[in-house]
């Protein structure tokens, strides 16, 4: 019998390969949590906004998608300026 190779339609090493940054990122592009989100804000409706509900919730997916375990260290270049075009790109997508 032939052994057919396939090429996988989505594999996690390129994930897992992923900074933690750019992992958050698609867990924020792609979690379809939109129809959450207006829920909750027609639920708050008019009332204090000191903990605005999608800063909260995505800070919220952070926790859940960047390791518990880590130890803060000198950044380089790069990692600043990634964090930042990341923070940016957050920024410009909130209404």
């Amino acid at each position: 019998m032939a052994i057919i190779p396939q090429k996988q339609l989505f594999g996690w090493q390129e994930v897992d390969e992923l900074g933690d940054l750019q992992r958050l990122l698609l867990v924020l592009n792609y979690l379809p949590d939109e129809e959450l989100m207006k829920k909750l804000e027609q639920e708050r409706g008019r009332g204090r906004d000191d903990y605005p509900i999608r800063a909260v919730w995505n800070s919220i997916l952070a926790v859940y998608e960047l390791p518990v375990n880590f130890s803060v260290t000198k950044a380089s270049a790069s990692d600043v300026k990634e964090g930042h075009k990341l923070v940016d790109g957050m920024a410009e997508q909130q209404p």
